[in-house]
C-alpha cells in the first residue's frame, strides 16, 4: 500500500524501495504476493521511465492535458456550475 502511495504521486524510487522493503519483511505465506506486487510496480513505473531512467515528460504532459480537458467538461455541466456558484457564497 506504501509504494503505490508513493508511486501515486511520482515518488518512484520510494516506491521501489518501500515494496522492496514490504518483500523482505513479508511472512513466508504472502511472499508470492508481494513479489508479484513489485513485478507490477516495476512494470508501471518502467512506463513512465525512459531507457535512461529519466521520466518521460511527454506522458505526464500528455495526461495533465488529458485531466484538464476532463475537468473542463464537467465545469461546463450546468448542474455542476450551480454547485460551483454555490460553493463560492
Amino acid at each position: 500500500m506504501l509504494a503505490r502511495a508513493h508511486f501515486g504521486v511520482g515518488q518512484f524510487d520510494e516506491a521501489l524501495i518501500a515494496q522492496r522493503a514490504a518483500v523482505q519483511l513479508a511472512e513466508p505465506s504472502d511472499r508470492d504476493r508481494m513479489e508479484r506486487e513489485l513485478t507490477a510496480l516495476e512494470a508501471d513505473i518502467a512506463e513512465w521511465r525512459d531507457e535512461n531512467g529519466s521520466l518521460r515528460t511527454e506522458k505526464w504532459l500528455a495526461r495533465i492535458a488529458e485531466l484538464e480537458r476532463e475537468i473542463a467538461e464537467i465545469e461546463a455541466d450546468p448542474d455542476v456550475q450551480i454547485w460551483l456558484r454555490e460553493e463560492r457564497r
